[in-house]
């Protein structure tokens, strides 16, 4: 704002209408003291420096520099000349505090591109499909605490859980029971033999792990189970 009244500007107006330009622009826009708002014109209209060296001058005091960049930053103008990398920067300062950052990327993951572009992202993605996996826990955890028709639910949900398992094993039997008479009179390679004792090795360790469970109640796995289990 400044730069647009500079000395070679200032040239071509009274002395007066100088002032009334300058005074305005250093107090009403940006909120300097009257003091330093005289100080500052005096050494602009001397050229003494230029109206962008000034501001950086005045702006010395967190305070004011907080002020003169919000105004400036509403203008769509101003926001407008920021180089990309700059805005991108600025960005990442202001939303250093959590609550800050929560709003500003709720409001923004509310257009449509934007949200289509940052899903793109792999790493973005696994994020909040993990955060929504935890919020959804705790959500259930909060509702099976609170809700008074939680001890119903969890006995629902028991039964479900009761007859899936349940279902895991029949389907696990019945296809079984389906493919292996097929394999009469068939060579399988090494490859594919060492694929099938692999699982069947998992399907073992799992089996036997439910039945610890359903005995003991306790549903911890073992390092190495848990890891013949996953197949790693």
């Amino acid at each position: 704002m400044l730069s647009e009244y500079g000395p070679a500007r200032l040239q071509v107006v009274s002395p007066s209408a100088k002032s009334v330009v300058m005074m305005r622009v250093l107090r009403a826009e940006l909120g300097i003291d009257l003091v330093s708002a005289k100080a500052a014109l005096r050494r602009v209209l001397s050229g003494d420096y230029s109206g962008a060296r000034a501001i950086h001058r005045l702006v010395r005091d967190e305070e004011v520099a907080a002020q003169v960049t919000t105004d400036f930053l509403r203008r769509p103008a101003v926001a407008s000349q920021v180089r990309a990398e700059d805005k991108v920067r600025v960005v990442e300062e202001f939303t250093r505090d959590d609550d800050v950052a929560t709003e500003v990327t709720t409001n923004i993951l509310r257009r449509p591109t934007v949200a289509r572009r940052a899903m793109a992202d792999d790493t973005t993605r696994f994020l909040v499909h993990e955060a929504q996996h935890h919020n959804d826990e705790e959500s259930r955890e909060a509702f099976h605490r609170d809700a008074p028709v939680a001890p119903t639910i969890r006995r629902l949900e028991r039964s479900i859980e009761f007859i899936e398992l349940v279902g895991a094993f029949h389907a696990l039997v019945t296809t079984a029971g389906r493919i292996v008479p097929r394999l009469r009179d068939r060579t399988l390679s090494d490859e594919e033999r060492a694929v099938i004792h692999e699982n069947v090795a998992r399907v073992k360790a799992t089996l036997e792990w439910v039945e610890h469970a359903v005995d003991t109640g306790e549903v911890d796995l073992e390092t190495e189970l848990e890891r013949l289990i996953r197949g790693e």
